[in-house]
Order: C-alpha cells, then sequence, then structure tokens
C-alpha cells in the first residue's frame, strides 16, 4: 500500500462514518439522550431513588462509552488523513510508511 492507497481508504472510511454518524448510529439522538439524562441525575426524585439512579447511570455509562468509541473512530480517520497529507506536503517518506504501517497494525482499514 502506498500513501495514495491509504489515503483513498481513510476517505472512504470517512464518507462511510459520516453516513453512519446520523443514520444507524444516530449520534445526535445519543447525545441528546445523554444530556437528558444529566438532567434528570440533577433531580432530587431521581438521585434519591437508588434503583432508578442505579439504571439511569447504567445507561449513561453505555451511552458515553458508545459516543467516546465513534467519536474516536472519526479522530484517528480525521488524524490519519491530516497526518498523510502534512507528510506528503513535506515528502517525508518515513512518516508516511510509519503511517501506513500504524493503520496495518490495528488493522484500522482495508483496502
Amino acid at each position: 500500500m502506498d500513501a495514495g492507497e491509504l489515503k483513498s481508504g481513510l476517505n472512504d472510511l470517512k464518507l462511510r462514518l459520516d453516513e453512519i454518524r446520523e443514520g444507524v448510529f444516530d449520534v445526535s439522538s445519543k447525545e441528546n439522550r445523554l444530556k437528558q439524562i444529566e438532567e434528570d441525575l440533577a433531580k432530587e426524585e431521581v438521585w434519591s431513588d437508588l434503583e432508578l439512579s442505579q439504571k439511569i447511570s447504567k445507561e449513561k455509562t453505555a451511552l458515553e462509552k458508545s459516543l467516546a468509541s465513534f467519536k474516536s473512530a472519526e479522530e484517528k480517520v480525521s488524524d490519519g488523513l491530516m497526518f498523510i497529507d502534512i507528510a506528503q506536503e513535506e515528502g517525508d517518506e518515513a512518516s508516511i510508511k510509519e503511517i501506513i504501517e500504524s493503520f496495518h497494525e490495528y488493522g484500522k482499514i482495508s483496502i
């Protein structure tokens, strides 16, 4: 794989993530629900009810983990595109090779 193939793969992955963001994964709904949970947890009738507060806290944790994982994937793709652009502009073949290897090593994309 060369820098062009990696960049193409990352761009394809970025497009897929963009489609998933508001489609299947529905980030905005998850963020809105998380905000509502935080507001609910601040209410005395919720935090004073141990069973209810535990249930809501569990949902909050699951949403936070889910959103963090998705956003981490988006950031890695975005960072990869940025780093590959910078390395190409500077003609830094060692960095390009390192970027390619890091994506192969972690199996983040397949081209």
